[in-house]
């Protein structure tokens, strides 16, 4: 084990890791982790939110997720357009 890898990440209620700072970082700015996904500083430990954690504080978060207001979602539109309605659709996704 690498012995900077000490970060711990809780998903679901299971622990994965650990993680060393810099990947962290990357799963920050892939969006794999949030400011709210639960961390721990070691194995063993109390789970606390990653923005309480001042190492990980100003860790890169992709744009979309400070925009949301809770979690990101994936959506799927799929729609038949008659003659004269495109404006119309394209309003409603503004």
């Amino acid at each position: 084990t690498n012995s900077a890898a000490r970060w711990w990440v809780q998903v679901r209620g299971k622990p994965y890791g650990p993680y060393t700072l810099d990947q962290m970082a990357n799963f920050f700015s892939e969006g794999r982790i949030r400011q709210t996904t639960f961390v721990r500083e070691r194995e063993s430990g109390e789970w606390v939110e990653a923005y309480r954690m001042p190492a990980l504080r100003g860790l890169r978060t992709p744009s979309f997720a400070k925009d949301a207001a809770g979690d990101a979602a994936n959506i799927f539109v799929h729609a038949e357009l008659v003659s004269g309605a495109f404006p119309a659709f394209m309003a409603t996704l503004e």
